[in-house]
């Protein structure tokens, strides 16, 4: 294979990688945010870890470690006990399978991509990777929106535009920051830290509003934190990385 198909061979299995984690997925995720509650979606997506942590394993790619698995069992504990303290309609919704079953297949593509990138993230740039990326999800819901007859830009207003551009900036830095970190550290680790996401969300409503954290808070920041302390925490005397070759 001449250096030429080798690049364009890595470049196409780049783009299909972006276009499921930064289109498909979303796509998954929306449908199901159309039936299911916030909390429940956030909830099962919490658990990307797990799924991350159990595929790796089996591909060979990451050890099996008692600790990493204690670790990201508490922080999922740690996000449901939020979610479930602070929504009581939860035990009380619908549950559509169509919209669960999206919500699992979001959740499964989540992990399969985090593995799938590591080999192209350590060789490569982590900026040109993601950008190539991310420009082919953009182009794939482009021809999604042609061929579904939707709408290319929604009807805003210059309010809702500068919120839609704002989510998409930090959007984009914080996919940057995951895809270098997938890079350096283990692919579960670096997804679990995203059960700090809704712990980091409540506490910054409450910042807003002037209120004071709950007890509930209290409880599932520390279950969180002690979950990826205990997680990204390396036996002792176990080598910083594997060994090479």
């Amino acid at each position: 294979m001449t250096a030429g198909h080798r690049a364009a061979t890595v470049a196409a299995a780049i783009a299909i990688i972006g276009i499921f984690q930064f289109a498909i997925l979303i796509v998954l995720l929306n449908h199901a945010l159309e039936t299911l509650s916030a909390a429940t979606c956030a909830l099962v997506f919490s658990t990307m870890p797990l799924f991350t942590m159990c595929l790796a394993i089996a591909l060979r790619h990451e050890s099996y470690r008692p600790g990493k698995l204690a670790g990201l069992l508490l922080a999922i504990c740690g996000v449901g006990f939020l979610l479930l303290s602070s929504s009581p309609a939860a035990g009380t919704e619908q549950r559509d399978p169509a919209a669960l079953a999206a919500l699992i297949g979001a959740t499964a593509i989540g992990a399969v991509c985090s593995i799938l990138y590591r080999p192209y993230l350590r060789r490569y740039a982590t900026l040109p990777t993601s950008m190539l990326a991310m420009c082919a999800a953009v182009v794939f819901l482009t021809g999604l929106c042609l061929v579904m007859g939707e709408p290319l830009a929604p009807e805003l207003s210059t309010v809702q535009w500068l919120n839609v551009g704002f989510i998409g900036l930090s959007s984009g830095l914080g996919y940057f920051c995951r895809l270098w970190a997938l890079a350096k550290i283990d692919a579960s680790q670096v997804v679990a830290f995203q059960a700090l996401g809704p712990v980091t969300a409540a506490a910054i409503e409450l910042a807003i509003s002037r209120q004071p954290p709950s007890w509930q808070l209290l409880v599932s920041i520390a279950l969180v934190v002690s979950g990826l302390l205990l997680a990204c925490l390396r036996p002792a005397g176990g080598p910083l990385r594997p060994p090479a070759g």
